[in-house]
């Protein structure tokens, strides 16, 4: 609901495009995940700063793109 405030649930239902709504909701998870990297990778936040779910996203994407790039 906090991504539809003051609407009311058969309203946010009626026509909403699901799988749209979806991959927008993945690819706000997939730029966390990088953003929280970068930071990491300049420094800006701590090793410790990052919880462990964030960690073994961040190895998940790099594996991707180490396979992507094919190394």
């Amino acid at each position: 609901m906090r991504r539809f405030p003051g609407r009311f649930p058969n309203e946010i239902e009626e026509g909403l495009d699901w799988f749209r709504f979806l991959r927008a909701v993945e690819t706000e998870h997939i730029e966390r995940v990088e953003d929280r990297r970068e930071m990491h990778v300049k420094g800006e936040i701590k090793s410790t700063d990052l919880l462990p779910s964030e960690w073994e996203a961040i190895i998940e994407h790099d594996e991707l793109l180490l396979e992507i790039k094919g190394e």
